[in-house]
This record gives structure tokens, sequence and C-alpha cells, in this order.
């Protein structure tokens, strides 16, 4: 199978020595009997006589030294290569010789190393056969295009600089194949044509040299692969690309540089085996831009964002979409092996995750960064082993949610780790909204912070249709407070020292003791909701409670469900299972103003959207 790449320049052949003989300048003379040089098609080989040497036919044979420059004068002729063990076996390329546009040269003989060192666009035409290690570029000459005639597969591709400039490849499938495949990105080069690397044997081994780029316009199929290069980038800007197994040692993950970044509208790119970013020992970075979508298929792989020791890996999900549809007990880490993760959703990004997402597995650091966007996962779960059956591994956990939407499914939030004493974790909620795509709970301690503004729980699905429940039993603390959305209910068991106000706008708000508000605490009640003092002896007490429809403010006393509906008035709904609610102050005068005011304004705001996000 031939590869045929279009070349930049016009070409000479070099490196055609021996010890007997020298031509000066000869030209190609494709007859080989009108007198003078005469452009046309023919074989060249080491018996015809179809090169001019100003003053007869000559053979241009490899056992010639000093052999000076060939021409073809103009045209567009076809050279055949003969195949023979004196022509084209590890032949040089390179740019100054007189072959013209369009001349077209194949059939070049098979070896283990072909050499094009001159720099390329749409002009002539060179061809290499099947097997071939490919070199291009010699550090001298703008770069070109490449362009692929039919669909070809060689073995390897080096890419070396241009004197200027970056390659560009475009026609048909370029496929690297075989049991040892390669690719080395020593120079930027954008493939507008389709890229396959389907190694039979470990997997293409890519490099990817500091600050340059490889660049995929249309996708392909990339199986077992490994990227490596500190500084380097895959850009994935078009197609589709369908991959297996892979690892993405590549760009920085600290400084959010290089790696894999993949963009634009409609770009896919889906893994069916194994994908890390950042492994053993080194970094790595990766994006998915708006429009654009990772997908993990895994059915028995796992995707890992910095696994190993010494590994630190980031995956930015800039607006762009990421699934990960394996409902295994182990497909998703953040910080696995003692390495560091960190999966970080801006700019409305959506992930997705059907089974578990692991933050922080056997000894590894990791942290979910939302600020804008949704994610969905059935469980988040803290440290353990690489399985559902946790394990006793150091490992640090961190949810930091400043904006945005988390979903959380019927697995809640959970620690899998045996041994709790060695292992550390962090959730703060300052802003966006917890869900529920199930009914879900968590014993997991949260700092509720005030970045951008109080977090609201919406006990209900993302659409706010279909409503669940959402059980809180770890300490909610901190200067935030907490907004109730959703049909279902919001039950909150522990021990709760978080000093903001309390709205339930919808649903049922549960205190399951009479210490899940703090004491100076405010609670504000929406008509239309529920407040449930769900224990049956005792008093939880608070700061102040109203009625947030009609800004009726309750007088400072203890109540049963029965008299504190009364003092609430409208449509607000209290059930108790036995226990009271102690009102210890009512605000002001002078704060009446900017507290009815706020929520005059949330009431304005959720009539003209229908919710509050």
């Amino acid at each position: 199978m031939k590869l045929p790449l279009v070349l930049a320049t016009a070409l000479s052949l070099s490196g055609l020595a021996s010890t007997t003989g020298a031509y000066g300048a000869i030209t190609w003379d494709a007859d080989g009997v009108t007198t003078g040089p005469q452009d046309g098609s023919g074989t060249w080989d080491n018996v015809t006589t179809n090169w001019w040497d100003g003053s007869t036919n000559v053979i241009s044979r490899v056992g010639v030294a000093n052999l000076g420059s060939l021409t073809m004068t103009s045209g567009s002729p076809t050279v055949n290569l003969a195949n023979t063990s004196t022509i084209g076996v590890g032949m040089g390329v390179s740019a100054n010789s007189g072959i013209p546009a369009g001349a077209t040269i194949l059939s070049i003989t098979p070896s283990t190393s072909f050499t094009m060192s001159a720099n390329a666009n749409a002009n002539t035409t060179q061809a290499v056969t099947a097997g071939e290690n490919v070199t291009v570029g010699a550090g001298s000459g703008a770069a070109g295009t490449i362009t692929l005639a039919s669909a070809q597969q060689i073995n390897s591709l080096t890419l070396n600089a241009a004197g200027s400039g970056n390659y560009t490849f475009a026609g048909a499938t370029l496929t690297l194949g075989g049991a040892s495949a390669t690719l080395a990105v020593n120079s930027s080069a954008t493939f507008g044509n389709i890229l396959n690397a389907v190694n039979t044997n470990s997997g293409v081994q890519a490099t990817i040299a500091a600050g340059q780029t490889l660049t995929l316009q249309k996708g392909g199929t990339v199986l077992a692969s490994t990227f490596t290069g500190a500084s380097g980038t895959v850009a994935v800007t078009g197609g589709t690309t369908t991959a297996g197994n892979a690892t993405y040692n590549i760009g920085s993950a600290s400084a959010g540089t290089g790696g894999l970044q993949i963009s634009g509208s409609g770009t896919a790119v889906s893994f069916g085996g194994g994908l890390i970013i950042g492994g053993s020992n080194v970094g790595g970075f990766a994006t998915v831009g708006t429009g654009a979508t990772l997908t993990s298929n895994l059915a028995s792989g796992q995707l890992s964002i910095g696994r190993n020791a010494g590994a630190v890996g980031r995956l930015v999900v800039d607006g762009g979409t990421l699934n990960s549809s394996s409902t295994n007990a182990a497909s998703f880490f953040i910080g696995r092996d003692n390495g560091t993760g960190t999966l970080q959703v801006q700019n409305n990004g959506a992930v997705s995750v059907t089974g578990v997402m692991q933050i922080s597995s056997t000894g590894g650091t990791g942290t979910l960064n939302l600020s804008s966007g949704t994610v969905s996962a059935g469980t988040i779960a803290f440290h353990g082993a690489n399985a559902a059956t946790g394990g006793s591994a150091t490992g640090s956990s961190t949810i930091l949610m400043t904006g945005g939407n988390l979903y959380v499914g019927a697995g809640g939030i959970v620690d899998r780790s045996t041994n709790t004493a060695v292992t550390t974790y962090s959730i703060t909620l300052s802003g966006g909204t917890v869900g529920a795509s199930a009914d879900w709970s968590s014993d997991r301690n949260m700092t509720l912070a005030t970045t951008n503004g109080n977090v609201t729980f919406r006990a209900a699905d993302a659409a706010n249709a279909a409503g669940h429940n959402i059980t809180l039993s770890g300490v909610l603390s901190g200067s935030g407070g907490l907004t109730k959305e959703g049909v279902g209910s919001l039950t909150l068991n522990g021990a709760n020292t978080y000093a903001g106000l309390t709205q339930v706008n919808a649903g049922a708000l549960t205190l399951g003791s009479f210490s899940s508000i703090s004491d100076t605490g405010s609670l504000g009640l929406a008509d239309g909701s529920t407040l449930n003092l769900n224990f049956a002896t005792g008093s939880e007490t608070v700061g102040s409670v109203f009625n947030s429809t009609t800004g009726t403010f309750v007088a400072p006393g203890t109540y049963d469900a029965a008299t504190l509906m009364t003092a609430l008035g409208g449509t607000v709904n209290v059930t108790s299972a036995g226990g009271t609610l102690t009102v210890t102050a009512v605000p002001e005068p002078s704060t009446w103003g900017l507290a009815l005011a706020g929520l005059g304004a949330l009431a304005v705001y959720r009539r003209r959207r229908g919710s509050v996000n």
C-alpha cells in the first residue's frame, strides 16, 4: 500500500554516492532518445539513460559520486523509482532542486526508514509504501501541506521542524499501525484528514515536544496509546475520535496549559477502555470546551484523573460535556493510588457519572471544584480502595462548590474508608444548588459559606418536577445559610451551627432533632411550604421565624404545631412528633425592611424564572 505525500517545494534527491565517477548537474529526459532534455513520464532505474548531462543521455545511478542536482524542467511528469537495491532505500529528500509543481514520484522502495526532509505544500506528490517509518522535516524551508491521495498505513511518523511554519496534512486517512507504531511531534502539525493509530501490540507511543501542538480536525480511531510531553498539546477540534485505553501525560495541571484540549461544536471523543489524565510521577491536563463532548464508555476500565504516586492530573470541563456511563463500583476516580487529581467544572459545563464518582482512592488527593454548570453522579464516595469494599489508606477528599448544580443519586455522599482517623475531607457549599436525582442521604459534615450567596438544596430532580428526599446527618457549620426548594423533603439531623438564614420556599423542611438549626438562626417559611418538627420531646430554639410570603414575624415564645401555624398565618403548614419550637427574638424594626426587601426580590425572581438555581 502506498502513501502519497504532497511536498511543499521542488525536490532534489541527495545521498546518491559511491567511490567512482562524478556527474555534474543533470536534467530529467523522459524519452532518452531525442537530443536535449525532454519532459514526460518514465521509470527512473539504474539501467535507463533518461537523464541529460548537457551533452548526452546518461544513467543516474546511486553508484555515482558527487551527483550534483537533479532537475525536472516543467510540466507534471510521473516518475517511477524502480524497486532496486540501489535506488530509493533510505534516500534523503531535500528542498533545493528544480522538480516542477505537479510532478509525481511513485513507488519508493520499501525500507525501514524513509526521510522526507523537504517541507510541503500541494505541489509535488511523494509516495511511501506500507510499513515505512516516515520522517518529515530537516530544519530548512517553509512547512506546507502534505496531502494523501488515498487511505494509507505506515508504521511510524516523526515530524521534525521546518525552517518556518507548521505542517498541515490533508486528503485521505492516514493510519499508524503495526506492532510498534510511534508518533513523534517535534514540530506542530494539523491533521485536516483522519488520523488513526491502531498499534496491534502495546499501543501507539506518542511524544509531543515542548511547546508543540498536534491538532486533529476530523478525529479518527486511536486504540491503546500513551501521550507524553510536559508542555505539549493534543488539540481535537472536530470530528469523532474513538479510543481504547489511553494515558495523557501531557500538559501542566498546575498552569492549566497544553495537554488534551477538546473543543468545537460537535467535536466528540469517546473512550471504550481506561483513560488516565496524569499518570505515574508526571502531570497531565485536559479540557473539554463549549460544544465538545468527552465520553467514557467504560465496561471494564476506569477514568482516572491523577493516578499513582507523584502524578498530578486536572480535567477542566469548560462549557463542554463529560459523560461516564459505567455503573461499576469503581469507574471514575479523582486522585487515585496516591495521585493528586482535580475535576473542575465551569462555564456552564456538564458532567454526568452514572455510577460512582470517587474523590480520593487508596491514598489519593482528589478535588471536585464546581463554579458553573451541572454535575450529576449516582454516588459520590470519599477514600477507600478501588471498589465499593473500602480500604484503610490515607487520603484527602474535597468538594468546593461556588455555583452551578450538583445532583446526587441514590448512593448519596459517603465515605468508603474503613479508617477515617487517617483520612480527611472537606465539603464547602457557597452558592449554587444541591439537588436529588433520587432519594439520598449523607452523614458527612458540610460548611455553608457565602462566597456566592447561600446554597440551595432542591429536593427534586434537575427539571424540578419529580420530588426526592435529601437527608443530612452531618454537622452543617459556617457563616452561610441554606434555601430549600423542590417538592420533596430536606431533613436536617445534625447538631448544626451554621449562622445564616434557613429559607423554605417549597416542599418540606424536616428537623430531626431540637438542635437542627442554630439557636441564633432565622427561619423563613413561604406559603405552601411545610415545617416538620420530627422529634418527640424538647424544643428547637431559633432566633426568629417569619412567613416570607406575607412578611409576618412570629413573636417570641414556645409554639406547638398548631399555635405556630396560626402565628405564621397564610398557608404555611406545620407538623410535629411532639416537640416544640421556641422563638427567642423578633428582628428590630429597622431590619425588617431589609429582610423583606430581599425576600421580595427573590419572589420577583422566582416569578420570572420559575425557580431559583
